[in-house]
């Protein structure tokens, strides 16, 4: 991939919310993702119970060749030579009962995927946020988390995976990061003044997290 500079020309990436069909398919499902050509999985998560709807995969797609490799998976989906994609779509149906996606770009600041495995970024547990914001006010929303809670996240153990803006809406921007179960815990139960003065300034652009 190419590192990210300017997120109208270079990055495109696809958030996709799976429902399986029960606990034990979610494994599966995973593993026929890994498999499937065309775009290029940045990851893909297992929804913790008691944190969100389950049995639940989350996967990030990066689109190679931006919006023409978006061309290029939808002529492979509808077009001519959609069979090759049907034969994934059938092995995912055995596992999987419906979903939603939707396509959205990084900011300029968000790390580049080789940059994070040439850092050697990895973890056991992976805080995913879509948060709704005030119209239009995605990109202020996260240049302010980058400058006022990145900071913050990366003293309690959190790195900054990825900060996307969706597209075909104004309202939506989602947030990714690394860390592991005990990290998340301090974080969680921390208490650093910065946490909450934090969640007061968002709280000028975000109107659900």
């Amino acid at each position: 991939t190419t590192p990210v500079t300017d997120p109208e020309s270079t990055g495109l990436y696809v958030h996709e919310v799976i429902t399986c069909r029960s606990l034990q398919s979610r494994e599966p499902y995973q593993e026929i993702a890994k498999g499937m050509k065309g775009f290029s999985l940045l990851g893909t998560w297992q929804i913790v119970g008691m944190t969100g709807v389950w049995p639940t995969v989350l996967n990030i797609w990066q689109v190679p060749g931006g919006w023409h490799g978006w061309a290029d998976f939808l002529e492979r989906t509808y077009g001519a030579s959609k069979r090759e994609m049907h034969t994934y779509f059938d092995k995912f149906d055995e596992v999987r009962s419906g979903g939603s996606d939707m396509l959205m770009r990084p900011v300029p600041w968000s790390p580049a995927p080789e940059d994070l495995v040439a850092e050697g970024v990895t973890g056991s547990l992976f805080v995913h946020e879509v948060t709704t914001v005030r119209p239009g006010a995605g990109r202020d929303y996260l240049a302010a988390m980058n400058e006022q809670w990145r900071p913050v996240a990366n003293d309690h153990g959190h790195r900054l995976i990825g900060m996307y803006e969706a597209l075909m809406s104004d309202t939506t921007v989602v947030t990714v990061w690394a860390t592991d179960v005990e990290n998340h815990i301090g974080l969680m139960t921390s208490q650093d003044p910065r946490i909450a003065q934090w969640r007061s300034q968002a709280r000028e652009h975000a109107t659900a997290w």
